[in-house]
């Protein structure tokens, strides 16, 4: 009674829980769930830069204007260029389609692909875009802090008190900016680290089953 229990439940695992477990891990699966999060993200994203964008924008157009100061009239303008690129950043968040949601579209509207090769083809295109994602995030933050740091060069040489606050207020949002694309990872970055779990999870699951596999037809 003990064995048959024993081989039944090898059968299960052999031929049902494997197929569910890997199809549940699987590249593909993956990327039409992280495809989804990454739009619903880009929604919220876009419009928080939408409505952040229209608050500093209704407040320093007219400040600009009220304002006799030569010094805070450069800060409202710097203002307002922010916020216009904040407004279309925001918009084009939300109406444009991501790279994985037009990938994952042509996944599925190919005929004649297997699961399998669906899974190969989206392990590669995470890959690739994983790599440029990280590199593009280093240029940024590179960029933000060699800013910053003149900025900070500036300020310290500057001896008007208002250009001086100005200027160090403009050096710590670009050395924050520096820094948060420096340790902050890229949805790709995530998603391919996420990837890499589930196929080291999946691959010991079927190493164990199949050691089991081993034992059953030995012992059968």
């Amino acid at each position: 009674m003990t064995d048959s229990l024993w081989k039944l439940g090898l059968v299960f695992s052999w031929f049902i829980l494997i197929p569910a477990t890997f199809a549940k891990g699987s590249a593909f699966e993956l990327l039409k769930n992280e495809s989804t999060a990454i739009a619903q993200s880009n929604r919220l994203e876009g419009w928080s830069y939408l409505v952040s964008g229209a608050m500093v924008l209704g407040i320093s157009t007219p400040a600009y204007y009220l304002t006799q100061s030569p010094v805070m009239k450069l800060v409202y303008s710097v203002g307002q260029t922010a916020a216009s690129g904040a407004i279309s950043y925001g918009a084009t968040l939300i109406l444009s389609q991501s790279d994985s949601s037009v990938f994952k579209d042509v996944l599925e509207k190919t005929k004649g692909l297997s699961l399998s090769q669906k899974n190969e083809l989206a392990i590669r295109y995470y890959k690739s875009r994983a790599e440029q994602a990280r590199t593009a995030r280093h240029l940024q933050s590179l960029t933000f802090g060699v800013n910053g740091g003149l900025l900070l060069v500036s300020a310290l040489n500057t001896e008007e008190r208002d250009i001086r606050t100005a200027t160090y207020f403009l050096s710590g949002i670009n050395i924050l900016g520096a820094l948060s694309r420096l340790f902050i990872k890229t949805p790709e970055e995530k998603f391919l680290t996420k990837l890499h779990r589930s196929k080291k999870k999946l691959s010991q699951f079927e190493l164990s089953v199949g050691q089991q596999n081993l034992a059953f037809s030995y012992h059968w």
